[in-house]
């Protein structure tokens, strides 16, 4: 039998020395009583450390447009040589006599400028108005990048966040049907293996379409060798999928599946031998910030912008010239059962990181490639777990 408690646990009873004890805060210097102290000790150092890196963000600001006036002034001074230097004197406080104060309001009564008279003018010819000085907004964005790129921090505001010299449209294929020789050739090959035609359903179709032909497609294959050579020659131009014996135990046996793969490695080479994607590859880890009113928070939008491509790069050796991360997306698609012939399987997509989204998560050069096909009975004879999601 389990033991019984005997006494009942008092009431903590707080006395006058812990309720009006007051504690002195490291932070502000102000004295707080001890319950919650702690809390008001670690929003104090917050706020102190924002307002901090905000003195620190307008100390570069400003020390950045003082650079920009100093540039402005060395390139106006460069454009207009010795012969157009200007020089500046201040007029004598007796010259103010000489301003024509009649021009100080227009003809509806409203304030302008003053305007030295001719005499003014002829005795001061160099004397030159101010201009109003531009009110420039803080930035919106920051972009640090990772410290062994050498690149110094980026700000930027929001029309031109995202926006660099180097950047270009998304790669076009003027001729996406390559390499078969036409858009028909490529349409028929496409719809011939979406219905896994068989060679008589081919060479019927064919001749159908020779027949009805008017004109509105090309069509070049005439039997189903044409349509073999063209599959051939396609896949020629791609890294080709390669077949592997895998056993498996199933029922107490062992048995041998067959799984065709499509080796990752050749698919990045293919990627980087592109000349249409070369100028879109990211290979440096950076962090991007908004600025929310009043400090710049961070935000996720690409890969490289999380913490985990920053350590990677962090971590790569360091006497080792231009070493960068190469990463990929590997995942299995579920929602596509795809077939092949009497087969069913789910393919297994992979991407490559490095990419922008755009072009990641597009269909045309530099989307993802399938690698290999899990098949539903190779499923089947993976041993069941109970509560978990089957683990391809």
């Amino acid at each position: 039998m389990a033991p019984t408690r005997t006494s009942r646990r008092e009431k903590y009873h707080y006395s006058e020395e812990t309720l009006k004890a007051q504690l002195p805060c490291t932070h502000c210097g102000k004295s707080f009583k001890t319950q919650g102290f702690k809390k008001h000790e670690a929003s104090c150092k917050k706020r102190i450390e924002n307002e901090q890196e905000r003195h620190r963000f307008n100390q570069e600001y400003e020390k950045g447009k003082q650079n920009a006036r100093k540039a402005r002034r060395k390139a106006a001074t460069s454009e207009a040589g010795p012969s157009n230097d200007i020089q500046v004197h201040h007029a004598p406080i007796d010259d103010l006599q000489d301003f024509d104060y009649s021009q100080l309001e227009d003809e509806h009564g409203n304030p302008t400028s003053p305007v030295l008279s001719d005499a003014s003018m002829a005795s001061n010819p160099t004397v030159v108005q101010p201009h109003a000085a531009s009110v420039q907004m803080p930035s919106e964005f920051k972009t640090e990048y990772h410290p062994r790129s050498a690149r110094a921090t980026l700000y930027q505001m929001f029309d031109e966040f995202g926006i660099t010299q180097e950047m270009q449209h998304a790669p076009v294929d003027e001729e996406p049907w390559r390499p078969f020789r036409s858009r028909g050739d490529f349409e028929f090959s496409e719809i011939a293996l979406d219905a896994a035609l068989n060679k008589s359903q081919i060479n019927a179709l064919l001749e159908l379409i020779s027949r009805i032909a008017q004109g509105q497609a090309q069509i070049t294959l005439k039997n189903e060798t044409d349509l073999s050579r063209a599959w051939d020659n396609a896949a020629a131009e791609l890294t080709p999928f390669s077949k592997h014996e895998v056993p498996v135990i199933y029922k107490r046996k062992e048995q041998e599946y067959e799984v065709h793969t499509r080796p990752v490695w050749d698919w990045a080479l293919d990627l980087l031998d592109n000349p249409l994607l070369a100028p879109h590859f990211v290979w440096d880890a950076c962090r991007v910030y908004k600025h929310n009113g009043t400090d710049f928070e961070r935000f996720f939008n690409e890969p490289w912008t999380g913490d985990r491509w920053w350590d990677i790069q962090s971590s790569l050796p360091p006497d080792v010239e231009n070493a960068v991360p190469f990463c990929f997306i590997l995942y299995a698609d579920k929602s596509k059962l795809s077939s092949h012939g009497t087969v069913k399987g789910y393919p297994v997509v992979v991407r490559c990181a490095n990419l922008p989204v755009d072009i990641r998560n597009g269909e045309g050069f530099g989307g993802g490639r399938v690698v290999r096909m899990v098949d539903l009975l190779f499923l089947t004879m993976q041993p069941k777990k109970e509560n978990s999601d089957t683990q391809l």
